[in-house]
């Protein structure tokens, strides 16, 4: 009897038949083991070259920039709707950042005044601005020269300062220059221009409580402040860049034309549109 593990002579002398059937198998396992493992990968690979083909990768050839640039129609129509949007919004924009821009300008000023009257009233050693003679042209004339930075004296001459027409917010009526006075007009160092009315500054009050050769009704303050904030640049409206400031005995500036009648935007008070009351009421914000 034959061994178990003897060779036969069939196919080829000395060739185990046993072993090459062991070998096949082995090979036959790999194969399977290799196939399994690496067909799997094959196929993703395949799949991961379709989706780049579909979509564009960061680096495009150029067939992949074929298979994926926008046409003239998607371009033309993406601008098309960018432009819309901003016709909407821009002007909206713009708009609020020019009122915060008056408002700052306006704020600038209000401080501005309101530092030098308290100032004034300390060098003077008095209580109030009555007692310092600040209601008087001798007083309004000290006041200016030793606490305002001019850079430009127009004397008493609204013309001379101030732009030649001003219009109102809610209507087409344009007031024109003429010859209106104040007791004193003068730009400041920061551009804007003041008109300046003190409650002895020029005659008596007549019967309407207005003061007599002067554009403003005190309404019982100790001095008026027309001001235009950013000098003659546009809009010049009242309202928008010009206001009306009142200021008290007691140096504190107010608007007493917001406290009697709110805000208005059309030509019935004339300039007195409680314009700077409402911005400072709504925490110097112009809402409006």
């Amino acid at each position: 009897m034959k061994r178990l593990f003897e060779t036969e002579n069939v196919g080829g002398e000395g060739t185990p038949q046993l072993g090459r059937s062991k070998d096949a198998k082995t090979r036959s396992r790999k194969a399977s083991i290799v196939n399994n493992t690496f067909l799997p990968r094959r196929r993703d690979a395949e799949k991961l070259s379709s989706l780049k083909r579909t979509y564009c990768p960061n680096v495009l050839t150029s067939y992949r920039l074929k298979k994926c640039a926008f046409t003239l129609a998607e371009v033309l129509v993406t601008l098309g709707i960018i432009g819309v949007v901003s016709a909407m919004t821009v002007p909206t924009l713009m708009q609020n950042y020019q009122r915060k821009v008056y408002v700052t300008q306006l704020h600038k000023v209000y401080s501005e005044m309101s530092q030098a009257l308290s100032l004034y009233i300390t060098k003077k050693n008095a209580v109030n601005l009555k007692e310092s003679r600040f209601n008087t042209i001798d007083g309004l004339n000290d006041f200016i020269s030793s606490h305002l930075k001019v850079v430009k004296d127009c004397g008493s001459a609204v013309k001379d300062c101030f732009a030649s027409q001003y219009g109102y917010i809610n209507s087409s009526t344009v007031i024109s220059g003429g010859n209106p006075t104040c007791n004193r007009v003068i730009t400041l160092a920061s551009g804007a221009i003041l008109c300046i009315d003190v409650e002895n500054g020029s005659g008596s009050i007549n019967e309407d409580d207005e003061q007599e050769g002067s554009t403003t009704n005190l309404k019982g303050a100790v001095a008026t402040i027309e001001v235009d904030v950013n000098g003659t640049s546009g809009p010049n409206i009242f309202g928008r860049d010009y206001f009306v400031m009142f200021i008290d005995n007691d140096g504190t500036i107010k608007d007493y034309a917001f406290e009697e009648y709110g805000l208005v935007t059309d030509s019935s008070k004339g300039s007195y549109t409680g314009a700077f009351g409402k911005i400072m009421d709504d925490g110097w914000q112009m809402n409006y």
